[in-house]
């Protein structure tokens, strides 16, 4: 079943991919992240503001721009400061609008859910 994305679900993640992940999208972009089945789903049923859902849109952003997963609360500031960098410079190179004029000022990392001691999740 195929969910077409209202203006207002664009707007939304329009706005919270700039607000959260420092980027600008292009309509056509948005309509990408909301084409894909996993995102599309969560969108329709919990909408964009809600914490899986942005997650949902930040793995696929960054699956596309940076080739990895965002990063988890837990993965330490060295690989979050890596992915900010990868981010910003493949972004750039891939037509994405960059706001954040230096990557430490992209702060949100996304917390999936909190990491209890030891307790590991994978990186493909």
């Amino acid at each position: 079943m195929e969910i077409t994305p209202s203006a207002k679900d664009i707007r939304e993640t329009q706005a919270a991919v700039h607000d959260e992940m420092g980027l600008d999208l292009t309509l056509e972009q948005a309509l990408e992240i909301l084409n894909d089945p996993h995102v599309a789903g969560e969108v329709a049923s919990w909408g964009v503001y809600d914490t899986e859902t942005r997650g949902a849109i930040a793995n696929f952003l960054a699956k596309k721009i940076v080739g990895r997963p965002w990063p988890l609360y837990g993965d330490g500031e060295e690989v979050a400061a890596r992915f900010k960098e990868d981010l910003t410079k493949n972004a750039r190179a891939l037509g994405y609008k960059v706001i954040a004029s230096d990557p430490g000022e992209l702060s949100w990392v996304y917390c999936h859910r909190p990491i209890s001691e030891g307790d590991a999740h994978e990186h493909p």
